[in-house]
C-alpha cells in the first residue's frame, strides 16, 4: 500500500480509508493540507487544486534549468545549440499537451525565458544581456522560415493542447463508444461546461491564425491530417494534428515578423529559408566535415539573427565602409574573397558526384574540349561527372555558385518583382550565359548548383541532390530504397550545406579560407549513413527485423561496396552463403539483425550459392560416406534457380559438422576470387575506354589497387 494515493476535486474522503494501513499519507484530498499539496502525479501529469499544479510546474521548471545551465559551459557552440532545441527546448510539450492552456501559461513563458537566457550566453557568454523582442522573435521562428527553430511554448501551448484531445478521440471511440460519442456532440455543439471551455479556447486560439480545424465528428471517426508537401526529408516524422496545428502557427509567427522588417533583412530572411536551408543547424556533428568551429557557427548564429558580426577592418578594398552585419563583405565583387570561398563548394559538389557513383574530373577548361568554344578564354567546368543515371546517362557539368540576396551597397535583389530566390535566378541564367557550348544539353548537361549565403538552394540544386540519392538507393533492397533515399539526401546536403557555410564564415571573420576547402574524404558505410539519418534509423533497424522474419532464409544476398565506401563496380561482393549460413545456424535474431544492418545487404544472383551447395554436395557427401557421420537427409541441393527468382523452400543445409560449414566457406571463396579479379580486369578496361571516348585525363580513373581482406570479400 506505500504506492497508494487518492485524490478527487470534490475533497471527500472514500468510504473504507481507514481500512488502508500505509506508513505515508494516502488521501490527498484532505482539506487539512495545504493548496499547494493537494494533488497526485500520474505519468508525470498533475492532478489536483490549481496549487498543486502550479507547484509541480514550478518543480519542473528547476530540474529543466539544470541542463540550460549547463549548456554555455560547454565550450562548443554547435553541440550546445543542437542540445538547446533538440532536448532543452521540446521538454515543455508534455506539459503543454497534457495540462490546459491557463494552467501552462505562466510556465509556458518562464520555459521561453529560460530559452532565450540559454541561447544569450551561449552566444555572448558573460556579456549576456538580454535578446531583443525582433531577434528573439526570430529565435522562435521555424527554421523552414528563416528562424532558429527554438518555439515559443506560449505560442504554441494551444496547438498542442488541442491536438492532444484530437489524438485522443479516436482511442475513446474505440474503448467506451457512447461517452466518446456524446462527448463530439457537446464539443461540437459548444458545450460551456467548464471541463470543456479550455478546449474550445484553444480551437478558436487557432482558427485565429488559420488553422482549419476539422469538425469534431471526423476527428471522433479517425481523420487524419492532411500530408504536408515538403521538399526535404524530415526529422520529426510524428503522426498527430500538432505538428500541422503547429505549422500554422508558424506561419502566423512569420507574417507577423515580416510586417516589422526592412527590405533588406525580409529578404535576407527569405534567404535563410527553404528546403536544406537550415541543414547546418540539424546536422549531427559526426564528422569533421559535419563539424564547425565555434567561432564560425557564432558568426552564422549572428548572421542569421541579424545582429553584429565581430569587428573587422573599417573598410573593404573597394574603399566603402564595412557594415556591423556584414552586408557588403558578402556581396562586394572586389573584396578578393568571391571567387576562392567557392573552391570548398566545389570540392564538396565533386564528392557529392563521387559518392553518386560518378567519374569526376574538375577544372577542365572549356578550350581543351573537344568542342568548338565560343571564345578563348579561361573558363573552366568546375565539375565533369560521368557515369550517373541522371537524364538517361548524360555527361553533367556542375557548377556551383554561392551568392548573396543582398548587393553590396545593402540593397535586396529583385527579380520579376520579387526577392525570394532572386539572387539564385540571376546567376543560373548567368551561368547559361557563360557557357553558351552547354546551351542544347545534348552532349552535356549543364547543372547550376547555387546556394545562398543565408543557406537557400535552388530548385535545381535541390533537384539534383533528389535525384542522386534516388539513383544511389537502387542498390538497395526496394523496402530500403525509401530509407536510402533520405538518408543519402540528409548526407549530401549537408556536405553541400556546411562546405558554403563554413568558407562564407570564415570570409565574415577575416579568416584565410585555406582553412575551409578540407571537404573531401571517402564515403561512410551505408549503416553509418542510415544511423545518421536519424528519422530513418528506427525503421531501418524494423526492416530488418521483419525482412529476417518473413523470409525462411536468404538464399541471394549481395553487400554493394558502393555503398561502402568503394568507387568501383569491380569490387562487387557476394556474401550471400555467410549471411545464409548465420541465418540457418542458429544464431540469436538479435545478432543475425545486427549483422544484416551493417551490411546493408540486398538482392543478388544465386550463383555463388548454387556454387557453394555443388562443391558441398560433392565434397562433403563424400566425406559422409567414408565417415559415416551424416545422413543422406543432412544435404538436400535445392533446384537450379534463376537470378531473378527465390526459392521458398527453407534452408535444409545441416549445421551440425564443421565440415559442412568448412566446405561451404572454401567453395564461396573460391568463386568470390575469381568474381573479384575478373571484374576487376573487366571494369578497368570499361573505364580506361569510357574516359577515353569521353575525352578526359585518365588519371581520373579509379585505381583498382590495394589488396582487401578475407572478411571484406565476404
Amino acid at each position: 500500500m506505500s504506492k497508494t494515493a487518492i485524490w478527487n476535486g470534490a475533497g471527500v474522503a472514500p468510504d473504507g480509508l481507514h481500512a488502508l494501513s500505509t506508513t505515508s499519507r494516502t488521501w490527498l484530498g484532505d482539506s487539512s493540507l495545504a493548496p499547494a499539496q493537494r494533488g497526485l502525479v500520474l505519468l508525470g501529469a498533475p492532478f489536483g487544486t490549481p496549487e498543486f499544479v502550479q507547484a509541480h510546474l514550478q518543480q519542473t521548471l528547476e530540474r529543466q534549468a539544470t541542463l540550460l545551465n549547463q549548456l554555455p559551459n560547454l565550450h562548443d557552440t554547435q553541440v550546445g545549440r543542437l542540445l538547446l532545441s533538440c532536448c532543452a527546448c521540446p521538454r515543455a510539450q508534455y506539459a503543454l499537451r497534457t495540462l490546459r492552456t491557463a494552467s501552462t501559461h505562466e510556465y509556458a513563458i518562464r520555459h521561453d525565458a529560460a530559452v532565450l537566457r540559454c541561447l544569450d550566453s551561449l552566444l555572448f557568454a558573460d556579456a549576456a544581456e538580454g535578446l531583443p523582442g525582433q531577434v528573439a522573435a526570430r529565435v522562435q521562428l521555424a527554421l523552414r522560415h528563416g528562424g532558429l527553430g527554438l518555439r515559443s511554448a506560449a505560442r504554441h501551448a494551444p496547438a498542442a493542447f488541442w491536438a492532444s484531445w484530437a489524438d485522443t478521440l479516436p482511442a475513446l471511440l474505440k474503448r467506451d463508444r457512447p461517452f466518446a460519442l456524446r462527448l463530439a456532440e457537446g464539443l461540437e455543439a459548444g458545450s460551456e461546461l467548464p471541463e470543456l471551455l479550455p478546449l474550445q479556447t484553444a480551437r478558436d486560439s487557432l482558427s485565429a491564425v488559420g488553422f482549419e480545424a476539422p469538425s469534431w465528428h471526423d476527428v471522433l471517426h479517425g481523420q487524419e491530417p492532411r500530408p504536408l508537401v515538403l521538399d526535404e526529408p524530415q526529422l520529426d516524422n510524428t503522426r498527430g494534428w500538432q505538428r500541422t496545428a503547429s505549422q500554422a502557427v508558424d506561419g502566423f509567427c512569420q507574417r507577423a515578423l515580416l510586417r516589422e522588417l526592412d527590405a533588406s533583412s525580409a529578404a535576407l530572411l527569405d534567404s535563410q529559408a527553404g528546403p536544406y536551408a537550415a541543414r547546418i543547424f540539424t546536422a549531427r556533428p559526426t564528422s569533421p566535415e559535419l563539424t564547425l568551429e565555434s567561432p564560425l557557427f557564432r558568426a552564422l548564429l549572428l548572421r542569421r539573427l541579424r545582429l553584429p558580426l565581430p569587428l573587422t577592418a573599417a573598410r573593404c578594398r573597394c574603399r566603402q565602409p564595412h557594415d556591423a552585419f556584414g552586408d557588403h563583405l558578402a556581396a562586394c565583387p572586389r573584396s578578393g574573397v568571391l571567387r576562392s570561398r567557392g573552391g570548398p563548394l566545389e570540392r564538396a559538389a565533386a564528392r557529392v558526384c563521387r559518392e553518386a557513383g560518378a567519374t569526376v574530373a574538375m577544372h577542365a577548361l572549356v578550350r581543351d574540349l573537344n568542342v568548338v568554344p565560343v571564345r578563348q578564354d579561361e573558363r573552366r567546368i568546375e565539375v565533369i561527372a560521368n557515369g550517373l543515371p541522371l537524364w538517361g546517362g548524360v555527361q553533367l557539368a556542375v557548377d556551383t555558385t554561392l551568392v548573396s540576396p543582398l548587393t553590396a551597397a545593402g540593397m535586396p535583389r529583385r527579380d520579376s518583382g520579387r526577392t525570394a530566390g532572386a539572387a539564385l535566378r540571376v546567376a543560373e541564367r548567368a551561368k547559361a550565359r557563360a557557357y553558351p557550348e552547354l546551351a542544347s544539353g545534348r552532349r552535356c548537361r549543364l547543372v547550376v548548383l547555387g546556394i545562398e549565403v543565408g543557406g537557400r538552394w535552388s530548385p535545381q540544386a535541390a533537384e539534383f541532390v533528389r535525384l542522386l540519392a534516388r539513383s544511389k538507393a537502387r542498390a538497395a533492397l526496394p523496402a530500403q530504397r525509401a530509407a536510402c533515399t533520405a538518408a543519402f539526401v540528409l548526407r549530401w546536403s549537408a556536405l553541400l550545406a556546411f562546405a558554403a557555410a563554413r568558407t562564407f564564415a570564415a570570409s565574415l571573420l577575416s579568416l584565410p579560407l585555406s582553412g575551409t576547402a578540407n571537404v573531401d574524404g571517402d564515403m561512410p558505410l551505408l549503416s553509418d549513413v542510415l544511423a545518421d539519418s536519424s528519422e530513418q534509423y528506427a525503421a531501418n533497424l524494423d526492416h530488418v527485423d521483419s525482412l529476417r522474419l518473413s523470409s525462411q532464409w536468404q538464399p541471394m544476398l549481395r553487400l554493394h561496396p558502393i555503398a561502402h565506401g568503394r568507387s568501383s563496380h569491380a569490387h562487387h561482393v557476394r556474401s550471400g552463403v555467410v549471411i545464409m549460413t548465420l541465418l540457418s545456424g542458429g544464431l540469436p535474431d538479435i545478432v543475425v539483425v545486427a549483422l544484416m544492418r551493417h551490411f546493408a545487404v540486398a538482392h543478388q544472383a544465386a550463383s555463388v550459392v548454387r556454387a557453394g551447395r555443388r562443391l558441398l554436395a560433392g565434397s562433403v557427401r563424400g566425406r559422409q560416406q567414408a565417415q559415416g557421420g551424416m545422413s543422406e537427409d543432412c544435404i538436400k541441393p535445392p533446384s537450379c534457380q534463376t537470378d531473378a527468382t527465390v526459392s521458398s523452400e527453407p534452408a535444409s543445409v545441416c549445421l551440425k559438422s564443421g565440415h559442412v560449414f568448412v566446405a561451404l566457406l572454401y567453395g564461396a571463396l573460391f568463386t568470390l576470387c575469381v568474381s573479384r579479379w575478373s571484374s576487376i580486369i573487366a571494369a578497368a578496361a570499361k573505364k580506361a575506354l569510357g574516359s577515353s571516348l569521353l575525352d578526359l585525363p585518365l588519371d581520373i580513373v579509379d585505381a583498382a589497387a590495394g589488396e582487401p581482406a578475407v572478411h571484406e570479400v565476404l
